[in-house]
């Protein structure tokens, strides 16, 4: 499931904050639900703890309403807010790749779990369309071993480095992909899972802090006219730190040579 996306419980339009916020704003609870989700999908572009630059009296201009809305949705505990910041409670939790990856695996625990209740030779109702099942779990067969591939490969690969201790790599990956994806110059990485090859990158002694010190540079890097890949970044890191991308591209070209004697 690449991609830009977040998770919304089903039962959105049901919770106690929504159902408090519409009372006391008049407002309908869809209205309250468009508006958090707008909210929320910007925060994921924009933040990696949870915490955004930007006072209350500016959300209105992000996600619709009123500051009285905002105020409402502080009141009901969905937001915290300083004169210069605002934060979403719970977003490690919640938002964060961590937990969406957290996410995933569960959900393929249930379909696996439920798949074994009900056989798909077997067209009965377990609970739910045995058809149902059936056609949703062939269209992700392909997708579900594509993950689990890429979700499995990074800790295999830690298993190179048992002195480091177990998840290091991809806690060291969660910090990376937080910044790299705020970072000017730097195409957004959308997969739950490192590239191939991170493991390798990161367990070079002080290459994390060498490519800390090129995601700094990066936004200075006159070079690049499109964004930056990842998987480009992660080869390029001490060509940056050498500044050979601090300029653009140079818009000429060589002029030809004429055969003497032509025109």
């Amino acid at each position: 499931m690449a991609g830009e996306w977040i998770p919304i419980d089903c039962n959105l339009g049901m919770k106690p904050e929504v159902l408090a916020i519409a009372a006391s704003t008049g407002v309908t609870q869809e209205v309250v639900i468009g508006r958090m989700v707008r909210l929320w999908a910007w925060a994921w572009h924009v933040t990696a703890d949870g915490t955004i630059g930007v006072s209350l009296s500016m959300l209105p201009s992000v996600a619709g309403g009123d500051e009285a809305f905002w105020e409402a949705v502080q009141s009901a505990g969905w937001l915290e807010a300083t004169d210069s910041t605002v934060t979403i409670p719970g977003w490690e939790e919640r938002f964060s790749n961590a937990a969406k990856r957290r996410l995933l695996d569960a959900r393929r625990k249930s379909v696996r779990r439920v798949s074994a209740e009900c056989p798909h030779d077997k067209r009965t109702d377990c609970g739910r369309g045995a058809d149902t099942l059936r056609t949703r779990g062939e269209e992700r067969r392909g997708e579900e071993k594509k993950e689990e591939k890429e979700h499995t490969h990074t800790r295999e690969a830690e298993n190179d480095f048992p002195e480091r201790g177990g998840g290091w790599a991809a806690a060291e990956w969660d910090r990376f992909a937080s910044r790299w994806n705020t970072t000017s110059r730097a195409r957004p990485w959308t997969a739950l899972v490192p590239p191939d090859g991170w493991v390798d990158y990161a367990a070079r002694p002080g290459w994390l802090d060498k490519a800390a010190e090129a995601l700094d540079r990066l936004p200075g890097c006159q070079f690049f006219e499109q964004p930056l890949a990842v998987t480009k970044f992660l080869d390029f890191v001490d060509r940056i730190l050498a500044g050979e991308f601090d300029h653009a591209k140079s818009n000429g070209r060589p002029r030809r040579q004429l055969a003497k004697g032509r025109l």
